[in-house]
């Protein structure tokens, strides 16, 4: 357990070792200095089982975008597919959602076909609740590309390999592709947030306890697996000072990683077409009008 101050010191360098004392209590270990042997006796103010732990989600912000469902005006996915055998894009579904401000009803396609409304909804929630599960360091010359840092980027082989290992490639004309396509989205603030769906990968953080509890040591069945993400944002109108500066800002906090979500979600980002477009249930009335008179 290293502890350090603001500047990168190091204020303590601990090794906790086996529980001391009567009882074997959770919160009374062995401790020595990582550059001594001697070991000491010493009692936590808390349980260590419960109060350290190895998921990444116990100690970050896991609300990846920072968005309402309210907010979000336009949703456009783009279903492709990369076959990586033969290096080919694979066309799928696309199609896009919009409405009018916060409250208005939602149209599919370029011909404004209503579109289903708690389908549409969901897909709005499922944007504005998506969760981290895990992060990944990308390449250090596509972060800094991405974070506006450099306008342009010569990748070397390792750099590509990386980047396909999970699941993004650049195109001949050096358009980045993500292996599972595309979801871009708008929001009342004049921003443009897009969406890569790259490989499933396997989590690296995968929750439990550092020490053992009472029961013993957390047994971990399987890994889950997660998908890789990376996310763009770029503004609607590039004459809009404001949505810039938030522009420009977002791209250098997601510069630097690829987040993972799980599966679960990234299924509920995917809807079919037909999902969207309305029933001939939903055409009848909420309200029926009273009966009329018998003849």
């Amino acid at each position: 357990m290293t502890i350090r101050d603001a500047s990168g010191r190091t204020l303590a360098d601990l090794i906790v070792g086996a529980r001391a004392g009567d009882g074997g209590a959770d919160n009374r270990r062995f401790v020595r200095l990582a550059s001594s042997d001697r070991a000491y006796r010493t009692t936590f103010q808390t349980r260590l089982a419960t109060a350290l732990s190895i998921d990444l989600t116990d100690w970050i912000d896991t609300d990846l975008l920072r968005v309402s469902a309210g907010a979000i005006t336009q949703i456009r996915l783009d279903a492709y597919t990369i076959d990586e055998a033969r290096g080919q894009r694979v066309e799928g579904e696309r199609f896009m959602l919009s409405r009018d401000g916060q409250n208005g009803a939602w149209t599919i396609g370029p011909d404004g076909e209503p579109a289903a409304p708690q389908a549409a909804a969901l897909l709005a929630e499922a944007i504005a609740g998506l969760r981290i599960v895990g992060v990944e360091p990308k390449p250090r010359k596509l972060a800094r590309l991405l974070a506006g840092e450099e306008a342009d980027a010569a990748f070397d082989t390792n750099d590509l390999l990386r980047m396909q290992r999970s699941g993004f490639f650049l195109s001949p004309e050096g358009r980045l592709i993500a292996n599972a396509g595309e979801l871009r989205f708008r929001t009342t603030q004049g921003l443009e947030y897009t969406l890569w769906f790259g490989e499933i990968l396997a989590r690296t953080n995968t929750g439990g306890a550092i020490f053992d509890t009472e029961a013993g040591p957390r047994i971990v069945d399987a890994i889950p697996s997660s998908r890789a993400l990376l996310v763009t944002v770029d503004v609607v109108d590039p004459d809009d000072e404001q949505a810039r500066a938030v522009s420009l800002e977002l791209s250098k906090k997601y510069a630097d990683w690829w987040y993972l979500i799980d599966e679960a979600s990234f299924g509920r980002l995917r809807p079919k077409r037909s999902e969207l477009t309305p029933i001939a249930g939903d055409d009848f009335p909420t309200q029926l009008d009273p009966p009329g008179q018998p003849e």
